[in-house]
């Protein structure tokens, strides 16, 4: 009994290992970058992203105040 329930609990593990081996293992693997080249890009553009979004709110402030005078 316990050699059967282990089976089918390999079984069922290892099913669901290949349903979500893409979740697990890395897709891309001939990315030339490094971690530390992919985390600065995506700062700077979390920074560019920034740099936009307060412009957005400097120029809506200034619509505000002259709708307002």
């Amino acid at each position: 009994m316990r050699l059967l329930s282990l089976v089918l609990t390999l079984v069922i593990i290892s099913g669901l290992l290949v349903y979500y081996k893409d979740a697990i293992l890395p897709t891309n693997t001939d990315s030339d970058q490094t971690v530390k080249q992919q985390s600065k890009q995506i700062i700077d553009s979390a920074k560019e992203s920034g740099e936009e979004l307060r412009r957005a709110l400097e120029a809506q402030q200034k619509q505000m105040d002259n709708l307002q005078k």
